[in-house]
């Protein structure tokens, strides 16, 4: 007989950029897999018709009003769902979904909840002791917590760390192809490619590219691709986006989201991440995966990645000064990236090779 997995994820887009390898690769013979997220603008059917053997429930994680009201609204829909429905596993990614469908699971102890922490969120920043209070309450009620990376998971007080079940399960690459290894040319090309919020450091990229491509405009080139995300508080607008392609020396190149993001990686020699916070940057696992130098801030996550003057440079968050710095340390000595780009190589190959996919279907199967 089929068991039942639900899976819930905050929305649609990360249904496809991050869950959908995933959920395709579990065998539908075995199981019988509902996706739960907010549909945001979708339509079921057509979810339903281009995703085969995958049922899908609306549920309005997003609460862009931030309404108390709303957020009950979600509780009280997950509890009719865990009601009436036959759920085996759940198998809960994304802040949101953790704490909501978590709290609702103590009512409902006979089912087994896994939680993947793809990050601690902006709420647990601003409300820090207080989620992480929620957050080690969760850990207790979970089956099995998977991390990201390995200082996330000194979030669990360590008194009660024996009590839950946890493991470090980094993602998969989604590329296929392998890129050749490409010495650096004349022009160093530098890309950042993410959501366009402030927690991901655009405008501390922005500034520091600005500084140096006004003195070293022949040595330089900056890509900058995403879109704004309504859903965040502190997404960037699209008209500042907008406008950086208006300035009369265009110190940044802009351009929104591409499904075609392989083409500008291919193209660049660093790939730039110099955000507040992450669990494990895919952005930054597919520039070792392709060989790419990298520069990423000092946090959970990117310090996996990125080995200080190894593979590429680490900076201080919140820092354009840092960015700076770097920058020009490869501008005026290329030979350096060619060496990170090839470290990079040997990292992934080292510690992230893993297909993290088959080691979630291990967890489902010996459920």
């Amino acid at each position: 007989m089929k068991k039942n997995i639900y899976i819930f994820t905050r929305c649609v887009w990360t249904f496809i950029n991050f869950r959908y390898d995933l959920v395709n690769q579990i065998n539908k013979k075995k199981f019988k897999v509902f996706v739960c997220m907010d549909f945001d603008g979708y339509k079921k059917k057509d979810l339903e018709k281009k995703y085969k053997n995958i049922s899908f429930i609306d549920i309005k994680f997003l609460n862009q009003k931030k309404s108390m009201i709303l957020d009950l609204k979600i509780l009280v829909n997950l509890f009719l769902i865990f009601l009436n429905k036959k759920i085996d596993i759940v198998h809960n990614f994304t802040a949101r979904p953790i704490v909501f469908v978590s709290l609702i699971s103590f009512l409902f102890w006979k089912i087994k909840v896994i939680n993947t922490i793809t990050g601690l969120g902006n709420n647990f920043f601003q409300r820090k002791n207080l989620f992480k209070l929620i957050y080690n309450l969760i850990f207790l009620r979970s089956h099995k917590v998977i991390f990201q990376n390995n200082q996330d998971k000194k979030i669990i007080f360590s008194f009660i760390s024996s009590y839950i079940n946890t493991s470090v399960i980094y993602p998969t690459v989604k590329f296929k192809k392998k890129l050749k290894f490409k010495k650096t040319g004349k022009k160093i090309i530098f890309l950042m490619h993410s959501r366009m919020i402030r927690q991901k450091g655009v405008i501390e990229y922005v500034k520091a590219a600005t500084y140096l491509k006004y003195k070293f405009k022949k040595k330089c080139f900056f890509y900058l691709i995403g879109d704004p995300d309504k859903n965040n508080p502190s997404s960037i607008s699209q008209r500042y986006l907008n406008s950086l392609n208006l300035l009369k020396y265009r110190s940044v190149n802009y351009l929104p989201h591409t499904k075609n993001i392989f083409k500008y990686i291919k193209k660049s020699d660093v790939i730039v991440l110099p955000s507040y916070g992450e669990g494990l940057p895919a952005s930054l696992l597919e520039a070792l995966f392709l060989k790419k130098a990298v520069i990423a801030t000092k946090v959970n996550g990117c310090l996996e990645i990125v080995k200080n003057n190894y593979n590429g440079f680490l900076v201080r968050p919140k820092n354009s000064q840092d960015l700076k710095d770097v920058f020009l340390k490869i501008i005026n000595k290329p030979n350096l990236v060619n060496r990170f780009k090839k470290n990079s190589y040997r990292l992934y190959n080292k510690k992230f090779k893993k297909n993290s996919i088959k080691s979630y279907l291990k967890i489902y199967n010996h459920e």
